[in-house]
């Protein structure tokens, strides 16, 4: 990314005031509210489907009987209560578990906690573990495996905030998460077809941030927004355009893109030759060093591409190394099931 000094004010770092713990549902019957005002916290952000967390979560005692700590883990991104519940009253430190409140589970289930600490901290992953003082200010956020070794030093008095801060800053730079909190309003609200809302964030986004427009994520979300907005197709391939230049070294993000395009028919078809000559370009360039899921949406773009613009031959030849790497993968057979159709149908 091109700096990260204009989306700062997005953050949740080290030196920071601690959001507010909002949190539903208690996982024990027995439970301590979240709420200590004169010891150091750990809070632990977790979901049934991580299954490092468990760990993590078992060691939350442990840590609190060294170091003196209040340590919770709270549930985010939850859709399956039920699932969540069973999971967290499986271990032995329930007591300490918690759902995090939120107004909606059926898009992508975030809760405050999951906006105000997790994405707002960079953080792309669960567990992701957070060091908060005495009177309520971030200390340090990053995976759990380094809470000792954090706890530690923070005992000891050796604890650089500034750094820590600093350091912070330059993780979620370098992994371009800042802006993980619009791009993720901008999905829920194509998601929900609110595509009016979506393009009001673009709007505040691009004028508020300049550097998002350096941030592959919210690229992709942007050109998703455009397609379900119904903008002028001049609109779009400009957008489509600038990116494979802006993007040239991600084959992965220009691969889907590209995959979006080909999803709006009525969009694809006047953009055909230059989706096609973009994937042709990533092939050329030997496709191998890609993830499997990514040659496979290659492939298949490919052939789409080809099969539209009436290059029967070159369809057929795509689709066969499509149904080479199929059989390279470990794939669900509905998944595998829906490729080939896919397949089939750009054939004709």
């Amino acid at each position: 990314m091109a700096g990260c000094a204009d989306f700062s004010d997005l953050l949740f770092l080290p030196g920071d005031r601690a959001p507010t713990l909002d949190l539903e549902i208690p996982i024990g019957e027995q439970h301590v509210l979240p709420a200590s005002v004169d010891k150091v916290s750990v809070i632990v952000l977790w979901n049934s489907g991580c299954t490092g967390c468990v760990e993590v979560l078992e060691n939350l005692s442990a840590l609190d009987t060294e170091f003196k700590t209040s340590s919770y883990g709270v549930a985010i991104m939850v859709r399956d209560v039920e699932a969540t519940l069973d999971f967290g009253r499986s271990l032995s430190v329930k007591s300490r578990l918690f759902i995090e409140a939120t107004s909606d589970r059926t898009r992508l289930s975030r809760g405050e906690v999951t906006r105000a600490w997790f994405e707002a901290s960079g953080h792309v992953a669960v567990p992701a573990a957070f060091v908060v003082d005495a009177s309520g200010v971030l200390l340090w956020t990053g995976y759990p495996d380094a809470l000792v070794q954090i706890l530690s030093r923070v005992r000891d008095g050796n604890w650089d905030i500034v750094a820590a801060r600093e350091q912070r800053l330059r993780e979620i730079n370098e992994a371009g998460a800042g802006y993980r909190s619009v791009v993720n309003d901008m999905n829920e609200a194509v998601m929900a077809n609110e595509v009016t809302t979506a393009l009001q964030i673009i709007n505040v986004a691009e004028q508020r941030f300049p550097s998002i427009l350096q941030n592959g994520d919210y690229c992709l979300a942007k050109l998703q927004a455009l397609l379900c907005a119904d903008r002028a197709k001049v609109d779009i391939q400009m957008h489509y355009e600038d990116a494979i230049v802006k993007f040239a070294d991600n084959f992965a993000l220009r691969i889907r893109l590209a995959s979006e395009i080909l999803r709006n028919p009525a969009v694809a078809q006047e953009m055909l030759p230059l989706v096609l000559r973009d994937m042709k370009e990533i092939d050329q360039h030997d496709a191998v060093g890609l993830k499997l899921g990514d040659r496979m949406r290659l492939e298949l773009a490919l052939t789409r591409a080809s099969a539209a613009l009436g290059k029967r031959l070159e369809a057929e030849e795509y689709a066969s190394r499509l149904r080479v790497l199929i059989k390279q993968g470990v794939l669900p057979p509905r998944l595998s099931q829906e490729i080939e159709e896919m397949t089939l149908a750009a054939l004709g």
